[in-house]
């Protein structure tokens, strides 16, 4: 939600491109998507390197929190940019044939 709202405050102040909106925007917000995963890693590293009363159960629920954060921080910047792009088209198209 962070980067798409970004992504249409952009496209609504500048006159930029779609690209450019898309990689203004990306950029922009590397960082705080970047710090979220990192703080979420480093808050679990303690849970996945445990090794006492508890950790088998803890472990594979870290792991998939872990593995979650690392997959959705990698389709937020990428996946997510190409399909605001691919929609926008789409939006545009619609658009032209209605008028």
């Amino acid at each position: 939600m962070v980067l798409v709202s970004y992504l249409n405050q952009l496209r609504e102040e500048s006159d930029l491109k779609i690209e450019d909106v898309i990689h203004t925007g990306a950029e922009r917000r590397f960082r705080p998507v970047m710090m979220t995963a990192i703080l979420t890693l480093i808050g679990l590293a303690p849970i996945l390197f445990a090794s006492g009363p508890g950790s088998e159960i803890q472990k594979p629920l870290a792991a998939v929190v872990v593995a979650g954060t690392v997959t959705s921080t990698a389709l937020i910047l990428l996946f997510l940019a190409a399909l605001y792009a691919s929609m926008e088209t789409r939006v545009k198209r619609r658009l032209e044939r209605q008028a």
